[in-house]
Order: C-alpha cells, then sequence, then structure tokens
C-alpha cells in the first residue's frame, strides 16, 4: 500500500486549526495502542495522541458498544474512527469559522481542502480511505448517473471522459500504476459526479434493524441536488435490544465534518431512530443505506 505522509499536504492540506492547545488531562483515558491507529487512520491531525468514542463520550446506563463479531471490519473501523478534541472549533472550505466548539459535539479527524467536501461527498471519501487501508483500493466503483460503473482499476487504464450521450467512459491510454496521488484524483473525480441521489443509488436499502457503523441515512429531492446524507459512526445498545447512534455529518457548503450538537448536552451524542429520520432538510426519498462497494472488502 501507498504511504500517505508524502502526498497528503499537496493533495488535501491538514485543516486549520482555530482553538487552544489540548489540555494534558484531557489524555487519562487514552488507548495505548497509538501506533495501530497511526497505521489503520494514517492522515490523523495529531502526532502523539487521538481522541474516539471511548475517550471523549460516556454511554447511557445500561448501554454498550455492538460486539465486534457483529461488525464487518469497514464498520469497526468507522466505529473506531479518530475524532478531533473538544476544545475544536470548526471551518469551511474558505478557511472561516462556521462552529464555534459549543455548537457541534465533536470534530471527525479527517483533513479535506476545497469545495467539493460537501455533505453528500463525504461518505465517499471515508469508504475510499478504508479502501485503501483494507488494500482493495482497485474495486473502489462508482455507478454515475449515465454510463456504466466506473471502478479506479479501469481509470488507472486511460482517460476519463463524456460520450456524445453524456455518459462517462474511460477512454483506452497509457496504463499507470497506482500511486496516491491518482487515487485521490480518482476519489475527488467522482466526488464531483455525486450528488445525494446518486449516493444513494450506489448503496443498497437496508432496515433501520440492521443499521451498523458505516451505514447512512439518505434523504433527497427529486433532482437529487438537494438532501441530507448523514453517517452513521456508532451504534450501542441495551439489554433490552434498544439502540442508539451517534452521527456525522458535513454541510452544504463544504466544512469540517461532524458530530453534530442533537442533545442539549454536546458530550452526549447518542440519539435515537426518530431523531435520525427528523434530520433537516426531509424529503420524500429517504431511507437507511449501505454501500454496494461492500461486495469488494476484505472482511
Amino acid at each position: 500500500m501507498y504511504k500517505l505522509t508524502f502526498a497528503l499536504p499537496y493533495l488535501l492540506s491538514i485543516i486549520f486549526f482555530t482553538s487552544s492547545s489540548v489540555l494534558g488531562d484531557d489524555n487519562k483515558n487514552q488507548p495505548k495502542d497509538f501506533d495501530h491507529y497511526k497505521k489503520a487512520y494514517d492522515f490523523i491531525t495529531y502526532l502523539d495522541t487521538f481522541y474516539t468514542f471511548l475517550t471523549e463520550f460516556s454511554l447511557p446506563d445500561g448501554y454498550h458498544y455492538l460486539q465486534s463479531d457483529k461488525l464487518n471490519s469497514y464498520q469497526k473501523w468507522i466505529s473506531e474512527f479518530p475524532l478531533q478534541h473538544r476544545f475544536m472549533s470548526l471551518g469551511n472550505w474558505k478557511g472561516a469559522k462556521v462552529f464555534e466548539r459549543d455548537s457541534v459535539s465533536r470534530g471527525v479527524d479527517i483533513p479535506w481542502q476545497g469545495n467539493v467536501y460537501q455533505e453528500q461527498n463525504f461518505p465517499l471519501r471515508f469508504l475510499a480511505e478504508f479502501m485503501r487501508y483494507n488494500k482493495t483500493d482497485l474495486h473502489l466503483t462508482y455507478q454515475p448517473e449515465k454510463g456504466e460503473p466506473i471502478s479506479y482499476r479501469a481509470y488507472l487504464k486511460g482517460k476519463v471522459a463524456r460520450n456524445a450521450k453524456g455518459e462517462v467512459i474511460v477512454i483506452p491510454g497509457e496504463e499507470r500504476p497506482p500511486s496516491l496521488v491518482d487515487y485521490y484524483r480518482y476519489t475527488h473525480y467522482i466526488m464531483k459526479l455525486n450528488t445525494f441521489k446518486l449516493l444513494a443509488g450506489n448503496c443498497e436499502l437496508i432496515k433501520e434493524k440492521d443499521i451498523r457503523p458505516g451505514d447512512m441515512f439518505i434523504s433527497h429531492d427529486e433532482r437529487g441536488r438537494k438532501g441530507t446524507a448523514v453517517l452513521i459512526l456508532n451504534v450501542i445498545e441495551n439489554k433490552k435490544g434498544k439502540r442508539l447512534y451517534a452521527v456525522g455529518r458535513g454541510c452544504t457548503d463544504a466544512c469540517d465534518f461532524h458530530i453534530p450538537k442533537i442533545n442539549q448536552d454536546r458530550h452526549n451524542p447518542w440519539i435515537t431512530i426518530e431523531q435520525i429520520n427528523k434530520l433537516e432538510p426531509i424529503f420524500e426519498s429517504l431511507g437507511f443505506y449501505r454501500f454496494l462497494n461492500f461486495k469488494e472488502i476484505k472482511n
């Protein structure tokens, strides 16, 4: 697998800091497997520490995280995803602050740059990062509005274009070896094609009882240009089988991906299915979805 460290500053940049430094006391619950985190999430901001659901949030009485045997590798990777520290305020793609630290629950530690990072596109970036880590990056496939599905493997064999019918095609050319630069170019290309409707179209509809980390709540208008795309970051349950969820989302005007403050207490990210279904904007086409790319992911 090609390394991220040399190319990320050029491609995405590390998101700017607008808040105070982390206090030493925040690390008292720090997990000790930082080397694992640097391998599994090699884009993370912090060089000597990390923040996760385990360090940042308490569970309601009687609740526990889903057992690992109920999760595939992507779902587990999402559930352990690194977060920004609690003192971090959040910004947009123009460099302006859009959320004070107390107006969100937490930021999510995924670096990005540019106006393509609208809410409907962040889930594609999460999937792309996992498939790179999982060494299944060549199988990252996307179904555009017109044309056959395209994959990163096909992208490396030529040049992406549109034919007279407006269909996305790959014109055969000189084949390139996989590289981090090309992988991000491909990822950003499919993000530019993407809409809320197409995001749902690249997924399968799932039942509420089957929701796992990495799944999405998607709502969109008829054209698919307006909508909601919320990523399920974590799921907890109690002995009675009742479940609560933590979600992440972006903005219409590209901004930091974050856990929104839905409950009064920003340190309580856990919400119900009913609350997720009411996240605005709400359109007639809505449901819970799972990426079709899972067919190529090694569990």
